[in-house]
């Protein structure tokens, strides 16, 4: 799936004297003079995968219609992020936009990006990174000599403020830059730094493109991946060259976050193991060669230097501890490999081209480079074997690739409306989904979820209502029977969804009457992310409640990036207000939030959540259902299921598909079960709650030993939950209260959340037991607690199986999932019970922070 929104108008067409056919016949050894080398026509390939650095983005591609040399086109590939392609599609210009279509991670998305480029030359820019004007006049320059295969140029950091005292010049590698010890002049290398580099197009057609398993996954700090492909290269050519060149140089962003000691140490010892994973695929002398030169030659004079100067000392311990810690990777790479003999590196899906056929000719891009001869034996080939997708109910099924075997895309229906999915979907060959997820929803009341398979023939709108009605036929039908209708009227023909009237009576349908349109506050909690606050303002800014008020919450920020998104943003919006709470936690930001809020209901929700139209009016709705109704929670969808780690979060959590209403309290709706009201999750989630002002403050509001940002890092939801209920005040959760939440797409923040679903939850019930009104109740319900977290893992087992179609062996055992959605299963369950057995501890630590809450710094002039 792809979108296009234009090229770069200033790239100048390859006059027709300069192509291949208007060259003398010479035969195949004779080329033309380098000085008759018309200008290069290359493509530009930029790979994102998150929001959080969507202004990098922009200025990378920004950097790029600044070049001497104009590229012929820019790429910008999306790793698995549904809404982070529809951002960049609308809001990126001159470029193409592309969904990777092979496995998560960086090399995936290159490859993705190979492929959909046309020129005979593929430099790749890294999205945190910024070209200077002449990085691509640099680079292009050297492939005027045939044997040159690749040119790398200069990476340089740009830190936040300055170099940390303690951060060696020799490991700039760790950030993804240029280390001292490179070449200063032009020098062949062994391979190029991946922030700013280039490849002919053909090194590619021959070898193969980038191998699968190396390579930055999300956040996860792995790499390699340049340098197998260059051993791999030179193995196949050992002729071939690749070029440092520090004239072509990039300015690479470097976070605060990675020049932290922690990442550091991350970062040396994942590059140990992406050694002993290049060694097992090309062969341990090849893959450490340049290395040892390193350690021989840069490391002794960086120590020399470093101990000759006392105060240097700090660094000269970090250069020890560096190359101790990436040793320690190595060998730990290496054991792996002796314990599992059988799992080489994954190589790319695309076939290799054997010698035989025909050259690739890019399309649309006359040659205009030398052609650097490239033959001998080939790695391969690698055969795609195609998916076979079943088709529900014997419907016939078409053959998928593998790449799409469990990817899923969300998105919503209104059954009195057309129903016809994208088109873009129901292409296998372009689509990178095997099947979609949608929310069906009638005169806009959420009535369930209706899965379907994108591999049948026929989705048109009679099949999608008839498999609706098929497995949501009797909500069908008691809504109907709630408006006074005995059926489905036509499409079209019913009175649009969207929001009625807000003034009591409402017209409409019977399931969308209001009795009043009480004011309504909006309280969003934001730290450090811009970008997703920035997605979060504009379904804000869509709704049309009549009182409404809505309240950003900068919590502790950094930086005042949240402040600049606000105010372009909403700025200009009396509806919006901007309050600062300097004191670091969830609970402060929101209590400060309550306390600026003017609306008799105050309704609270996350800044990585896209509200419904509708969801004001659905919270209403709940608050109608009785007077004693203090509290309302809703819906939190999932926006996207592209990724193993958003479906196994999707899995886990209970409240993401429940599309019941329901009331709870301790005496007519009471439930029967032995931890109630103490069950997590069974009342709802903080990212979709709304709270009866009054009645919140006179409860005390959150409780500010618990939430994120403190020790705890969770449970002030559950907290706040049950206080309501065992303050004698109804709950109700209303699914007409509809969110769109964002889940945590990577790996390692899944396990860093799960943690803290764990302090959080068992945080939470330490307080508890030490309040002697509740704690005889609780220790009564240990053993239905321990009932409850087996069934919640036999839950969250069948759920992930269901998404990614089986295991190898009985999940409850703890086996990876099977195929591309591999999923260390048992160890995000253990991470989850570390983070249970710490929580304990963690609350009486927050709960001694909070009674010594100390005095706050100034506050930076930028606030």
């Amino acid at each position: 799936m792809t979108a296009v929104s234009g090229r770069w108008t200033e790239t100048a067409p390859v006059p027709a004297a300069h192509s291949p056919a208007s060259w003398p016949d010479r035969g195949h050894d004779e080329e033309p003079d380098g000085a008759s080398w018309p200008a290069a026509c290359a493509s530009v390939v930029i790979c994102a995968y998150t929001e959080d650095r969507w202004d990098d983005l922009e200025r990378a591609v920004t950097s790029l219609s600044a070049q001497t040399v104009p590229p012929h086109e820019v790429i910008v590939v999306i790793d698995h992020n549904p809404r982070l392609h529809q951002r960049a599609a609308a809001g990126l210009s001159g470029v193409q936009v592309v969904l990777n279509s092979g496995r998560s991670g960086l090399s995936g998305a290159r490859n993705t990006g190979i492929a959909a480029a046309t020129g005979d030359v593929i430099a790749f820019l890294d999205d945190d990174a910024e070209a200077e004007p002449s990085w691509l006049a640099n680079l292009l320059a050297p492939y005027a000599d045939p044997a040159v295969a690749g040119v790398g140029g200069l990476a340089e950091p740009r830190w936040p403020s300055s170099r940390p005292r303690w951060f060696p010049p020799e490991f700039d590698w760790v950030v993804g830059c240029s280390y001292q010890g490179l070449p200063t002049a032009s020098a062949p290398v062994r391979n190029p730094i991946g922030a700013g580099m280039s490849f002919r197009r053909m090194v590619f057609d021959q070898v193969g493109g980038f191998t699968d398993g190396l390579g930055r996954l999300g956040s996860r700090p792995l790499g390699c991946e340049e340098t197998e492909l260059a051993i791999r290269l030179r193995a196949h050519d050992p002729n071939m060259i690749i070029l440092y060149q520090p004239l072509a140089r990039v300015s690479h962003r470097v976070t605060r976050e990675r020049t932290t000691w922690r990442y550091f140490r991350a970062r040396c010892y994942a590059e140990g193991l992406s050694k002993a994973a290049v060694a097992r695929s090309v062969g341990r002398d090849a893959a450490l060669a340049s290395e040892k030169d390193y350690v021989r030659r840069v490391l002794p004079r960086a120590l020399c230097r470093d101990l000759a100067t006392p105060r240097r000392w700090p660094r000269a311990g970090v250069t020890v501890a560096g190359l101790g810690i990436t040793t320690a990777g190595y060998v730990h790479g290496r054991w792996l490999r002796w314990r599992r003999p059988g799992s080489p590196a994954r190589l790319p899906d695309e076939p290799a081209r054997l010698s035989g056929e025909p050259r690739h000719q890019p399309r649309g891009c006359p040659s205009s480079l030398p052609a650097a001869t490239v033959t001998g034996l080939i790695r391969g080939p690698v055969t795609h074997l195609p998916h076979a997708v079943g088709g529900r109910r014997g419907r016939q099924a078409r053959a998928m690739p593998a790449a799409t075997a469990a990817r899923i895309w969300c998105g919503e229906v209104e059954l009195t409306e057309p129903m016809a999915l994208p088109a873009e979907l129901l292409d296998t060959a372009a689509t990178p989904y095997r099947e979609a997820r949608l929310l069906i929803r009638l005169h806009g009341t959420p009535l369930g979820f209706l899965s379907v398979d994108l591999g049948v023939d026929v989705l048109d709108d009679l099949t999608l209502r008839a498999m609706a009605i098929r497995d949501l036929g009797e909500v069908i039908r008691a809504h109907l029977g709630i408006d006074g209708l005995d059926q489905l009227p036509d499409p079209g023909l019913d009175p649009p969804a969207g929001p009625a009237p807000a003034g009591p009576p409402a017209a409409g349908h019977a399931c969308r009457r209001l009795l009043s349109a009480p004011a309504v506050s909006v309280v969003v909690c934001t730290r450090d992310r811009p970008a997703q606050l920035a997605a979060s303002l504009v379904s804000l800014r869509a709704l049309d409640w009549p009182w409404l008020d809505v309240v950003i919450v900068d919590n502790a920020p950094t930086d005042p990036a949240t402040r600049t998104v606000f105010d372009a943003q909403a700025g200009g919006d009396p509806r919006f207000r901007y309050v600062l709470e300097p004191r670091p936690g969830l609970s402060r930001a929101r209590n400060a939030g309550l306390t600026a809020a003017s609306g008799t209901i105050v309704a609270f929700t996350d800044d990585d959540v896209t509200v419904d139209a509708g969801w004001i009016r659905g919270l209403v709705r709940g608050f109608e259902r009785r007077s004693d109704v203090v509290c309302v929670t809703g819906l939190v969808a999932a926006a996207t299921l592209a990724s193993p780690a958003e479906r196994y979060f999707d899995a886990r959590v209970s409240w993401a598909t429940n599309c019941r209403p329901a009331l709870f309290d301790l005496d007519l709706s009471r439930r029967p079960s032995p931890l109630y009201p103490y069950s997590a999750g069974a009342f709802g989630t903080g990212a979709n709650m709304a709270f009866r002002r009054d009645a919140l403050l006179a409860l005390g509001g959150f409780d500010e030993a618990l939430g994120a940002g403190t020790a705890s890092a969770g449970g002030e939801d559950l907290d706040v939950f049950v206080r309501v209920l065992l303050a004698g005040h109804a709950l109700a959760y209303e699914p007409a209260a509809l969110v769109w939440h964002s889940h945590r797409a990577e790996l390692d923040a899944l396990r860093r959340q799960l943690f803290g679903y764990g302090t959080g939850l068992t945080s939470f019930l330490c307080k508890y037991l030490l309040d002697p009104a509740t704690a005889r109740a609780l220790l009564v319900a240990v053993p239905a607690g321990i009932g409850h977290l087996r069934t919640t893992r036999r839950r969250t087992g069948r759920g992930v199986t269901a998404a990614t179609g089986g295991t190898r062996g009985p999940l409850a055992a703890g086996h990876r999932l099977a195929g591309p959605a591999a999923l260390p299963m048992r160890r995000l369950w253990l991470r989850e019970l570390a983070g249970m057995a710490a929580g304990p501890a963690c609350y009486l630590r927050s709960r001694y922070q909070a009674a010594h809450d100390r005095p706050l710094p100034p506050a930076p002039a930028w606030r």
